[in-house]
């Protein structure tokens, strides 16, 4: 994918500046665009505004709770079928187990994960 500014728009709810700004950048290299929500408490209203093609959210932010959030975009049929995947730092595996449960397509460890897996799994989304 080129970076033209047209791709498929992901919402990135994500409360560490560095995750945040290294994945946007590696999205929006492999051609997708980014809105950022570093609190969280605008990911409902960007994905029912904005339907994006996909969803990066948060288990822990700030000011909500990413299981809560994951909760209301599955629950509404204007959102419920836009593929969420959780980021954590968490090895709580009850919260993981809960979040997949939910909907969630999966989820990725901050501490282990790949920048370059995150972006091979959202692009796996878009192959034929």
């Amino acid at each position: 994918m080129e970076d033209d500014g047209s791709g498929p728009l992901i919402v990135l709810a994500e409360d560490s500046d560095v995750v945040r700004e290294t994945l946007t950048m590696k999205l929006e290299k492999g051609g997708y665009r980014v809105e950022a929500d570093p609190a969280g408490d605008a990911v409902y209203r960007l994905a029912g505004e904005m339907q994006p093609s996909v969803v990066l959210l948060d288990i822990k932010l700030p000011k909500t709770d990413g299981i809560q959030i994951l909760k209301t975009l599955k629950g509404d049929p204007k959102t419920s079928m836009i593929p969420v995947f959780m980021l954590t730092n968490l090895t709580d595996q009850r919260l993981i187990t809960e979040a997949v449960t939910l909907g969630a397509r999966g989820y990725f460890v901050k501490s282990e994960m790949s920048f370059d897996e995150v972006l091979a799994k959202v692009d796996s989304l878009f192959q034929k």
